[in-house]
């Protein structure tokens, strides 16, 4: 997830071979933190933080392997 660690607070959300699966953002009032997948128009997922949209993301995308 792309503009965390410089304050924007919003941006581009990667997989690790650089593809762009969609967009991120976090409400300024809260730490309320919304995905709008790629080509889509409206959020689909949110989660209370971003660290927390994250994992709501790679569930999503079936992103987690069993050990």
């Amino acid at each position: 997830m792309l503009g965390y660690h410089n304050g924007i607070l919003k941006g581009d959300v990667l997989l690790t071979d650089g593809e762009i699966v969609g967009f991120w953002e976090m409400e300024e009032d809260d730490d309320t933190s919304h995905f709008t997948p790629e080509g889509e128009t409206s959020p689909t997922l949110c989660a209370p933080s971003s660290w927390m949209l994250q994992d709501v993301i790679a569930d999503h995308l079936n992103l987690y392997r069993a050990s």
